[in-house]
């Protein structure tokens, strides 16, 4: 069970709101591979999309450059994991940067 799928899951988990694109450059997976995994875990109700904080929320300073803060012209969508049997709760989580 070491697949791209349950990958996606694992890192989704662990980084609790991640975008497709920074899931698929860590994975090393083409975006769109990525985009229908997410999907997959979409449908079955196990990830969320989720919004973009407001910019500056991640601490770096509100550069705009990840594409995480809505600082750029087209904020990335982002995914957040939800645990079977979650309260449907909006939780707040402060987001940082990749390390390179």
């Amino acid at each position: 069970m070491n697949g791209p799928l349950f990958q996606v899951r694992e890192l989704l988990r662990q980084r609790g709101m991640v975008s497709a694109g920074q899931l698929a450059a860590e994975l090393r997976l083409p975006l769109g591979v990525v985009e229908d995994l997410l999907a997959h875990w979409t449908r079955r109700g196990m990830a969320v999309t989720a919004e973009a904080p407001a910019a500056g929320a991640c601490g770096s300073g509100g550069c705009g450059s990840c594409g995480q803060c809505g600082g750029s012209a087209v904020p990335a969508a982002l995914y957040q994991w939800r645990e079977p049997g979650a309260q449907d709760r909006p939780r707040t989580i402060a987001l940082r940067p990749l390390a390179a």
